[in-house]
């Protein structure tokens, strides 16, 4: 469910086990973390682009933010590998 047409990412729903490419508005610093205790990273995309390996497994949801105030953020869910 992207609310914050700012940041998306592609595929939508992310893939368990599959690379995912985040689009965000500007090099950051951006935060992506496993939702709701994950390990939360740091990245700073001279592009507006992040890809990495999906963060988590079929059924969880992971969140990209800047951390501002506001912030800017968005949750995505994860769907098990196809």
């Amino acid at each position: 469910m992207n609310r914050n047409p700012q940041i998306s990412i592609s595929p939508n729903p992310a893939v368990a086990g599959q690379s995912v490419l985040i689009s965000v508005p500007g090099p950051g610093p951006w935060y992506v973390s496993l939702d709701p205790d994950g390990e939360v990273r740091e990245y700073s995309p001279p592009n507006g682009e992040i890809e990495i390996s999906t963060p988590g497994s079929g059924g969880q949801t992971f969140t990209v933010t800047d951390f501002g105030d506001p912030p800017i953020n968005e949750t995505f869910d994860i769907n098990s590998q196809q």
